[in-house]
C-alpha cells in the first residue's frame, strides 16, 4: 500500500495526515489525565525531503500543544543518506 501511495503521489498527504492525527491523540490523552509514552511517526523520504517539512512538524506539535520532547520521527537510512545534513539539524527543535 506505502509503495502505491508513493507512486501516486498521496504518499504526502498521507504522512501529514499520520502526523497530524498521532499528536492530536497524543494530546487527547494528555488532556485526559494519562501518562503518555513518547510516540513515533515513520516518515517517508519524500516527506522528509519537502522544504517545508520541519516547519510542519513543528506547527503540528504547536497546535497540539505538546512538547517537542513527545514525538519522534522514524527516518530509513536512504532518507537519512539523501538529507544528511538536514536530518543533524532535526530534533533540536525548541518548545
Amino acid at each position: 500500500m506505502l509503495q502505491v501511495a508513493g507512486e501516486s503521489g498521496l504518499i504526502l498527504a498521507l504522512g501529514d495526515w499520520v502526523l497530524e492525527t498521532t499528536c492530536q491523540q497524543s494530546s487527547a490523552w494528555r488532556a485526559a489525565g494519562l501518562k503518555v509514552p513518547v510516540l513515533s511517526v515513520n516518515v517517508s523520504p519524500l516527506q522528509f525531503a519537502q522544504p517545508n517539512f520541519e516547519q510542519f512538524a513543528l506547527e503540528t506539535l504547536v497546535r497540539n500543544d505538546l512538547p517537542a520532547g513527545a514525538l519522534e520521527l522514524e527516518l530509513t537510512e536512504g532518507a537519512l543518506i539523501a538529507e544528511a545534513p538536514r536530518a543533524g539539524q532535526m530534533g533540536r527543535a525548541p518548545h
